[in-house]
C-alpha cells in the first residue's frame, strides 16, 4: 500500500479539523437555543445549486466592518483584526435567516473571499450556515448565530480564519498560526 502524499495528509488533517470545529459550532448552537425554544423545531434546507440570489440587492454587502476597537494578543494568530458583523447579510429585521447563497468574506484588507452557502439550519434563535469558498479546491465555510453571538471558521490551503466575540458587539477575525498546532503547518 503507497503511502498517502503530503498533500494528501494536510487535506484529510484539515478536513478532520473542519469538522470537529463545526460540530463544535453546531453543539454551540444547539446549548444556546435549545432552551429557548420550548418546541425544538429545527429546520435544515440546502441552497438550490442554480439559484443566484446575493446577501443584499445586486451587490455583496461585506460581512464584516472594521471596528475601532484593541485586541489583547493573541498567541496562536499570525493576525487578528477587530471588526463589527453585518447581520444584516445573514438575518432579517425579525431575526430569520435570509435566503442567501453567496457572502462577501472580506477577513482582511489582502484576504477576500467569496463564501457559497450551501446548507442553512435554523434551529429557535439560532442559525448555521455551512459551505465552502468560491474558487478555492478544499475550502470550507462554517457560520453560526446563536441569536446573541456569531461565531465562524474559514478555511483555505492558504489559511484557517476564526471569528470569535471579543467585547459586547465587537469580534475578532484571527488568521490562525497552522505552526502551532502539532502535526500541521
Amino acid at each position: 500500500m503507497k503511502a498517502p502524499d503530503a498533500g494528501t495528509a494536510r487535506r484529510h488533517s484539515m478536513s478532520t479539523r473542519f469538522g470537529l470545529i463545526a460540530g463544535l459550532l453546531g453543539v454551540a448552537v444547539l446549548l444556546t437555543t435549545g432552551c429557548s425554544d420550548a418546541g425544538g423545531a429545527s429546520t435544515s434546507t440546502t441552497a438550490p445549486a442554480t439559484t443566484t440570489t446575493t446577501a443584499i440587492g445586486d451587490d455583496f454587502d461585506p460581512l464584516f466592518t472594521a471596528a475601532d476597537a484593541v485586541l489583547d494578543p493573541n498567541p496562536l494568530a499570525v493576525r487578528h483584526r477587530a471588526v463589527e458583523v453585518n447581520l444584516d447579510v445573514l438575518l432579517r429585521s425579525n431575526g430569520r435567516a435570509r435566503n442567501v447563497d453567496r457572502v462577501a468574506v472580506n477577513l482582511f484588507p489582502d484576504t477576500t473571499y467569496t463564501g457559497v452557502i450551501v446548507e442553512r439550519e435554523e434551529m429557535g434563535n439560532g442559525h448555521t450556515w455551512v459551505g465552502y469558498l468560491e474558487g478555492i479546491e478544499v475550502s470550507s465555510l462554517t457560520m453560526v448565530w446563536t441569536g446573541s453571538a456569531f461565531a465562524a471558521n474559514f478555511a483555505s490551503p492558504a489559511g484557517v480564519y476564526e471569528v470569535a466575540l471579543a467585547a459586547d458587539g465587537i469580534y475578532e477575525i484571527a488568521e490562525m498560526d497552522q505552526e502551532a498546532f502539532p502535526g500541521e503547518g
